[in-house]
């Protein structure tokens, strides 16, 4: 009886989450369609109503990953780069550090990881500022992936009274072996553990080598 008590209740969850999926897909797109309808008739705004559809394209294309439970590839910089593109509006973000793999299990949580990171730097931090910037390096060493994020240029920060629910995404999970949270005033910081990473073969001569810069704000994710 606990077995079928514990797969009903997994069945229950798993409608549920791609209910709420299903909305905010649907969310997305009547934003979309708002977007198209409140500019329509806006003198010169094509390019910038171009430019915000595909950010919103972008950030439904990273709810799939949510979605599906998984990433397929599960490498950086590129599930690094689908996380944070609908954040980068302006080309303040970069990212650095080596090609490599990580875990299955350690993709969605960092994925929700970073979009916490960013959803507060657009509001409070560092992206909501003009001068503002992020930058996201990475090393390996001993099979473990280390993860830095740092904010720069942003307002004065000031540690939070009240955490409220995204707190639990910045916390160590499985997938997540450590998550170091510090508020300094001149920039949030973030340092993010992950066990079982790996370099890619093209890069398993670099194991000892400083980070290469493989997105900037002059590169790929500028101007998205």
């Amino acid at each position: 009886r606990a077995v079928r008590e514990l797969q009903d209740s997994r069945v229950r969850e798993a409608h549920l989450n791609r209910e709420l999926q299903h909305r905010v897909k649907n969310t997305l797109a009547v934003v979309q369609g708002l977007a198209t309808q409140t500019f329509r008739y806006v003198a010169g705004a094509g390019a910038s109503l171009d430019k915000l559809q595909g950010r919103i394209r972008t950030l439904a294309d990273a709810n799939e990953i949510l979605r599906h439970g998984h990433w397929e590839e599960g490498r950086l910089p590129e599930l690094a780069v689908r996380a944070l593109e609908p954040f980068n509006t302006r080309g303040a973000v970069a990212l650095a550090g080596p090609e490599c793999s990580l875990p299955e299990d350690s993709c969605v949580p960092l994925v929700l990881a970073l979009h916490e990171l960013a959803t507060n730097a657009v509001k409070y931090g560092a992206l909501s500022t003009e001068q503002g910037t992020v930058e996201l390096t990475w090393s390996l060493s001993g099979g473990e992936l280390q993860l830095d994020w740092q904010e720069r240029g942003g307002p004065p920060v000031r540690t939070p009274v009240e955490r409220g629910l995204g707190a639990k995404l910045l916390r160590p999970q499985p997938g997540l072996r450590d998550v170091r949270l510090v508020f300094d005033p001149a920039g949030v910081v973030c340092g993010l553990c992950i066990p079982g990473g790996r370099l890619l073969e093209e890069s398993e001569g670099s194991a000892n080598l400083p980070p290469v810069t493989l997105y900037s704000p002059d590169s790929a994710l500028a101007g998205t």
